[in-house]
């Protein structure tokens, strides 16, 4: 699946080269080039997302990392899709600006 305007504005700051790139390509970057994990984690009729990374400049805590935890549920939503949107935002905003 294609990313949304937003999502490609976020990455072209970050220093992503946009074309038309799709989810997982993104999702790819995230990892290759900055060793940010995103998951996906399907329940019975809703998905959630967590983010593992391994860069000692980024700094989050547990509520950043598995959104929602604290109160009570994670953030569920209804396609995978859209889980994985919301984690690619969440990972690119960890990141600075490109320069």
């Amino acid at each position: 699946m294609k990313i949304t305007l937003k999502t490609a504005e976020l990455a072209n700051r970050k220093g992503f080269n946009i074309n038309d790139i799709t989810q997982s390509e993104l999702q790819k970057w995230l990892r290759d080039i900055y060793g940010i994990r995103l998951f996906v984690i399907p329940n019975k009729t809703t998905y959630t997302y967590f983010i593992v990374y391994n860069d000692r400049n980024i700094s989050l805590d547990d509520s950043e990392l598995f959104p929602g935890i604290g109160e009570g549920q994670p953030k569920t939503f209804e396609r995978f899709e859209t889980a994985l949107e919301e984690g690619l935002i969440k990972s690119l905003n960890l990141l600075k600006d490109a320069e």
